[in-house]
C-alpha cells in the first residue's frame, strides 16, 4: 500500500477491488477526495516519476537532499533574526551580518560565546572581505 491505512478513506476515486475472482472499479467511497482529473495535469506520470526518481536516486542521494533542504530551512529562519551578507544559495553555509544585533551586542564574538552557552559550536566571526562591520 502507498499509505497509512488511517489516510485510504480519503484516495482519490475510483479505486480497484476484487469481487467473485474479477477486478471491478469501486465508486462508492464516500470520503474520497473525488476523482483526479484531466485538469489537474497528467497525474500518473508525475507519480510515477517521481518514485522513479527516488529509486533511482537511492537512499544516501535522498537523505543528501533531504538534508540540502534543512540547510535552507534553517537559512530562512535565521534570516529574521540576522541579515544575510549576500542572497546567493548556501551549499554548505551561509553568511549573516551582525548589524542587526550591533546596539545589544557590540562585538561579533559575543554572538559567538552566547551561542556557546546554548550549547551551539560557534561560528566563524569575520569575513571581512564580503561582509561590513565583522
Amino acid at each position: 500500500m502507498a499509505v497509512k491505512q488511517i489516510l485510504e478513506p480519503f484516495l482519490p476515486a475510483p479505486r480497484l477491488r476484487r469481487v467473485d475472482n474479477q477486478w471491478a472499479w469501486n465508486y462508492d467511497l464516500p470520503t474520497a477526495i473525488g476523482r483526479v482529473r484531466a485538469f489537474y495535469g497528467n497525474f500518473g506520470v508525475v507519480v510515477r516519476r517521481s518514485r522513479t526518481s527516488w529509486r533511482m536516486a537511492g537512499w544516501s542521494e535522498t537523505r543528501h537532499a533531504r538534508r540540502r533542504a534543512q540547510r535552507q530551512l534553517l537559512r530562512k529562519r535565521i534570516e529574521r533574526i540576522y541579515d544575510i551578507a549576500y542572497n546567493e544559495p548556501s551549499m554548505h553555509e551561509c553568511v549573516f551580518s551582525d548589524d542587526r544585533q550591533r546596539s545589544s551586542a557590540p562585538i561579533p564574538g559575543a554572538i559567538a560565546k552566547r551561542l556557546i552557552d546554548y550549547g551551539f559550536h560557534p561560528y566563524t566571526v569575520s569575513f571581512p572581505l564580503i561582509v561590513h562591520g565583522l
